[in-house]
């Protein structure tokens, strides 16, 4: 159920993902850039993000994503992998990010998880 403080948290952190994924590189919704932070409300606690280049992953961008995660316990950011590998798409690959952790979803690329490497906190 969304309530005016949830839709306020979602709003804050959205501002807080957009300042930080900046840092990192260019917003492009139709994928020209490096992501898009999707700006729809699903009425949860994430945030999805859509990686257009896997090079925009990087233990300083999931570390920084924790950090906009601190007061947040229960939120989560889904950084979604879109970019197309041999011509078709990654379909459902990518990392959810927790102040605490971080798990791989689908079938998280071998490339993805090497720029990531073991320093990253990877839930057990």
């Amino acid at each position: 159920m969304m309530t005016k403080q949830r839709d306020e948290t979602w709003k804050a952190l959205y501002l807080s993902l957009g300042e930080v994924l900046s840092q990192f590189g260019r917003e492009d919704p139709y994928g020209n850039g490096d992501y898009w932070l999707v700006d729809d409300d699903y009425g949860d606690t994430a945030h999805k993000v859509c990686v257009s280049r896997i090079a925009f992953l990087s233990p300083e961008l999931i570390v920084a994503v924790q950090r906009a995660l601190t007061d947040l316990p229960n939120w989560r950011v889904l950084l979604q992998i879109d970019e197309q590998s041999d011509g078709a798409p990654a379909s459902s690959t990518g990392v959810t990010v927790f102040f605490g952790g971080v798990e791989p979803h689908g079938a998280l690329s071998v490339e993805a998880k090497d720029r990531l490497g073991p320093s990253v906190g990877w839930a057990r």
